[in-house]
């Protein structure tokens, strides 16, 4: 006898991290940035101081995106606090407690 149950599809967001030419994360937006803000900024610095203004304002963006990219790349995409020295943790676990309360106060289990 087999009986048949209702399945129901599950959003389990993303699977895979985003990607594009190599680039993850917050490191596609800045490749963009690095494009299109340098593209920019070549045009506008062009107009403005010529040739080598446009050229080096362009350049500078890229340079400062790449940074950016490298150490995001070396660093991993969400950077942690690095604390030396030697950590003693004392309670992994925190006691359970038992269902009685008294006076608002959880006892323990012995």
């Amino acid at each position: 006898m087999e009986e048949d149950y209702k399945t129901y599809n599950l959003y389990r967001g993303l699977q895979k991290p985003f990607s594009l030419f190599g680039l993850k994360g917050i490191n596609v937006i800045y490749g963009g940035v690095a494009v299109g803000g340098g593209m920019a900024l070549f045009v506008i610095g062009y107009f403005i101081g010529g040739f080598i203004f446009g050229l080096a304002a362009a350049l500078l963006v890229i340079a400062y995106c790449g940074f950016k990219i490298h150490f995001h790349m070396n660093n991993g995409l969400h950077i942690k606090d690095k604390y030396e020295g030697v950590w003693i943790v004392k309670h992994l676990i925190r006691p359970t407690f038992s269902g009685n309360v008294e006076g608002g106060k959880q006892q323990v289990n012995q």
